[in-house]
């Protein structure tokens, strides 16, 4: 009994088909060939899977670096305006502040 339709069992390719499918452990070519392939494929992935938790890596320890950075300006900015509050205040007060001219 012919695995294919009742109008293609004479066809040359389906012999071919079917003499194939009876042998199932008949050496084959391409087989050689797509091992090859799957091999190479999965090497690549490994490949490209290592430089993308690289690049990951290096993106977040420049994040953590950014953060470490805003927090010191931060902290600086809260400084500098706590300096300057108290140089108002004592400008104010009449305190020993010079006021300078303000240029345009």
């Amino acid at each position: 009994m012919s695995p294919f339709p009742a109008g293609c069992s004479g066809s040359p390719l389906a012999k071919i088909i079917t003499g194939l499918l009876r042998t199932p452990d008949a050496p084959r070519p391409q087989t050689d060939t797509l091992t090859a392939d799957i091999a190479r494929l999965k090497k690549a992935h490994r490949t490209l899977r290592s430089q993308h938790a690289a690049e990951q890596r290096e993106a977040r320890a420049t994040i953590a670096a950014y953060a470490n950075h805003i927090q010191a300006l931060s902290l600086r900015n809260a400084e500098l305006e706590a300096e300057n509050a108290t140089l108002r205040e004592a400008l104010h007060h009449g305190g020993s502040v010079a006021s300078l001219p303000v240029t345009p």
